[in-house]
C-alpha cells in the first residue's frame, strides 16, 4: 500500500494547458483536475509520475512535459503560491514538508527491489524492439534496470501509470 500525490494551480487558464499536456499525454488526472505526482510507499522511496510523453517522429525526438523533471523544476511548480498538493485521501499537504519527504534518499528504489527479488521482473517495462525514447534524452536507469529512472537524485517511473 502507498499514498497517491496531486498537484493543481488555482489559475485557470495554466490549469486548463496542463490539463489538455495530461490528456495528450494520456497522463492521470482525477475528476476534478489535479494532476498525479508521483507515489510513496513505506520503506521506498518517492517515485515520480513524470507526466512526459517522449516520441520519435521520423528521426525527430518530441517532447511533451509537465514540469521539469529536476528538484529545482519541480520545487518550482509546486512553491508557487497558487498551487495546491493533495493525497488520494482529500487531505491539502503542506508544501515544505511534502518536498521533504518526496526529495528524500531514505528507502529503497524499485530497481534495487528487482534487482535483488527476480520474481519481481515481471513489472519491466519492455519497449518491444523499438528505441527507448528516455535514453535518447540522456536518463540512465537505476542499478542497470529498466523501469524507473534517476535524475537529479529523483526516482522517476518511466510509466504514467500509477496504481
Amino acid at each position: 500500500m502507498g499514498t497517491n500525490y496531486y498537484f493543481r494551480t488555482r489559475f485557470k487558464g495554466i490549469q486548463e494547458s496542463y490539463l489538455q499536456k495530461i490528456k495528450e499525454i494520456g497522463g492521470r488526472t482525477l475528476s476534478d483536475g489535479w494532476i498525479h505526482l508521483g507515489k510513496k510507499s513505506a520503506g521506498w522511496r518517492f517515485c515520480w509520475n513524470p507526466n512526459t510523453k517522449v516520441r520519435v517522429l521520423r528521426g525527430k525526438t518530441v517532447v511533451i512535459q509537465i514540469y521539469p523533471l529536476s528538484q529545482q523544476g519541480i520545487q518550482t511548480l509546486l512553491m508557487d503560491p497558487f498551487t495546491d498538493i493533495e493525497d488520494e485521501y482529500g487531505e491539502i499537504q503542506d508544501k515544505s514538508e511534502f518536498l521533504d519527504m518526496a526529495f528524500s534518499k531514505k528507502g529503497i528504489s524499485g530497481d534495487t527491489y528487482r534487482l535483488t527479488h527476480p520474481e519481481a521482473s515481471t513489472f519491466d517495462y519492455i519497449f518491444h524492439g523499438r528505441q527507448d525514447p528516455w535514453k535518447l534524452l540522456g536518463y540512465s536507469f537505476m542499478d542497470g534496470g529498466s523501469y524507473d529512472f534517476e535524475n537529479d537524485g529523483l526516482i522517476f517511473s518511466v510509466d504514467n501509470n500509477f496504481s
